[in-house]
């Protein structure tokens, strides 16, 4: 059997010259290639969903000239290169169309490409990661442009310049249309869709027929098909409700299925047996791709030199826009964006003088976290004589974009897509400031980003700030009976990175206050009571000096409980502590919120 199956194999594959007609026999390939195509104009279309434009304008030049000298310079480098390589060697014009096609090629960067390298590194919203994606934008923006003058300098060459003339207007015509016409509808359909409920269907079968039809229109005026869907894309308004529906829905069937099959049919019409590494078009390839990855890695360091981007960092940044296999190692061992949070200043309560300014990042990922946080930063107690600085972080996931965001509501005037909500966060902390007037001082902000990769925003505040605690909530929500209502597992996740990193001290706010509230009403100032346990070291030390800033002059009742050891076995929560786990717990039944705090790790 094993015999007949060896003599088998090689005499049918013999007969194939093509192995791809074999998994896919040719009456299938027409029907795969329709697929595949669709799937690509898909895959397009919602890069350009989550493409954030304005993070370009929110970098600044840098990227303009990073993302344009990144594309020029190789492009150049290597058409040069080609021409000269091919004059020496005699080749032939269906050769020279290769080496071109090649060097166009090597010298894009794609922005979904680099998208999901920063977000593979973990680096998606670093300084670095921020410039990169704004740099792939701007080359993207510009291979665009730069394929469409292409495409009508060959129209007007194979046919004629009045026909050229025409395509160009019905692109300008097509861009109005979209500008002017699909982006207002959009937005129309945005403001006819409730706070908290999903986009109607009618509304996203329209926008995918409407991609669909600007494939055709782009190939009617003799662009490339993916041409019109890219820039329908781009037109959509990123993030929810209506960006990330359309990511949510499309994204895993376009990228897990229909792109793979557009892989696979470019794949298929590879011939490997004509490839011949000894011709002189294999070495003139080979060439031309080290021209251009050494014009692309200058393209992109020299303008981060210029604009005082620091040496490694700009290395690393070139490394990111070349995207080859072994960059992600090497990017690895330059850039480490936790190293700015290791301790090299002291940034805890117990180090500040007993008047000094307190300054407090709250992080706030839900309502119900709103009112818990606000509640802590009353029992401190803030006066003119120990004032408060609260920096009011609100975290948000990123669904329906590539580009994190992060907004200061002091500097800059944005509306988010989820408004309501960003709004009751400043109107409360603004009202905790208006009620304790010239002893607190707020200032709110948002970042949106992935949630693998928000510890990163929290830390990077923190240092900016020069915050010496950072509060954060508890993943798990209890009910007011004292029952667990749901765990948040990203958020646990989330708290635990930011402990590991953190350049300050971390306290994590259980919230049981509104237990009390059951049967009785909510407590004034005065009559709180603030217990300490002191097991020793310097959590608890630092635990006792927040205890001390809220008991200072306010009438607050405060009692330091005994030596407590053999816990930790026990232990559900070990971010918590020993303590903090067992004050945590569901057979914990005191109606009280719980702080559990962690000192500045020196490192």
């Amino acid at each position: 059997m094993n015999q007949a199956g060896i003599f088998f194999g090689p005499q049918i594959l013999g007969r194939i010259k093509n192995y791809g007609e074999f998994m896919f026999p040719l009456v299938s390939q027409d029907l795969l290639g329709t697929i595949s195509l669709l799937g690509y104009t898909l895959f397009l279309f919602l890069s350009g969903v989550k493409m954030d434009m304005s993070i370009i304008f929110r970098t600044g030049r840098r990227a303009m000239y990073i993302g344009a000298c990144s594309l020029i310079l190789p492009l150049i480098g290597g058409m040069i290169a080609q021409k000269l390589l091919g004059d020496h060697w005699g080749l032939s014009g269906k050769e020279r169309l290769q080496l071109i096609l090649a060097t166009t090629t090597h010298s894009l960067t794609p922005f979904p490409v680099i998208s999901c390298l920063l977000s593979e590194l973990k680096i998606l919203n670093s300084e670095i990661g921020r410039l990169g994606l704004s740099a792939a934008v701007v080359s993207d923006l510009f291979s665009t442009f730069l394929t469409s003058i292409f495409r009508l300098a060959k129209v007007a060459y194979d046919q004629s310049t009045k026909e050229a003339f025409m395509d160009f207007g019905i692109i300008i015509v097509f861009l109005l249309l979209v500008v002017f016409v699909a982006r207002p509808a959009m937005y129309w359909m945005i403001r006819q869709t409730p706070e908290g409920r999903p986009v109607r269907d009618i509304y996203i079968y329209t926008i995918i027929f409407a991609v669909l039809c600007s494939g055709l229109l782009s190939n009617w005026f003799n662009q490339l098909i993916v041409f019109g869907p890219f820039i329908f894309g781009l037109a959509v308004p990123d993030g929810p409700p209506l960006g990330s529906t359309l990511v949510n829905k499309f994204d895993c069937m376009v990228s897990g299925v229909l792109l793979p099959v557009f892989v696979t049919t470019s794949m298929m019409k590879v011939n490997l047996s004509n490839i011949s590494f000894h011709s002189n078009v294999a070495i003139c390839h080979a060439i031309v791709l080290v021209i251009v990855i050494i014009a692309k890695f200058g393209g992109c360091w020299v303008p981060s030199y210029v604009t005082k981007i620091p040496k490694n960092d700009a290395i690393t940044l070139s490394l990111i826009m070349i995207t080859a296999s072994i960059v992600p190692i090497m990017i690895r061992r330059l850039y480490d964006p936790s190293r700015k949070y290791a301790g090299y200043q002291r940034r805890n309560v117990i180090d500040l003088k007993p008047n000094a300014e307190l300054r407090i990042l709250a992080c706030i990922h839900r309502p119900d976290h709103i009112t818990a946080t606000v509640d802590l930063l009353e029992t401190i107690h803030p006066t003119r004589e120990k004032p408060l600085a609260v920096h009011a972080l609100h975290l948000i996931e990123l669904i329906g974009r590539a580009s994190p965001i992060f907004i200061s509501h002091q500097m800059q005037k944005k509306t988010l897509s989820n408004r309501s909500y960003s709004q009751d966060v400043i109107l409360a902390f603004t009202h905790f400031q208006r009620n304790n007037h010239e002893a607190v001082l707020v200032n709110a902000f948002t970042a949106i980003s992935p949630s693998k990769l928000m510890h990163e925003d929290i830390c990077t505040l923190a240092l900016d700030k020069l915050t010496a605690l950072i509060v954060l909530p508890f993943h798990r929500k209890y009910t007011i009976d004292g029952s667990v209502e749901f765990d948040d597992h990203a958020l646990r996740t989330l708290n635990s990175s930011v402990i590991e990193i953190a350049p300050c001290s971390v306290a994590i706010l259980v919230n049981r206050g509104h237990m009390r509230r059951l049967n009785s009403t909510p407590a004034v100032l005065g009559s709180y009571s603030v217990a300490v346990i002191f097991v020793g070291g310097n959590d608890d030390r630092e635990a006792l000096s927040i205890a001390k800033r809220m008991v200072m002059d306010s009438g607050i009742r405060l009692t330091v409980s005994p030596l407590t050891i053999g816990l930790d076995e026990w232990s559900e929560f070990p971010e918590l502590g020993v303590m903090g786990d067992m004050l945590a717990s569901t057979d914990f039944n005191a109606r009280c919120s719980v702080l559990v705090v962690q000192q500045q790790q020196m490192t």
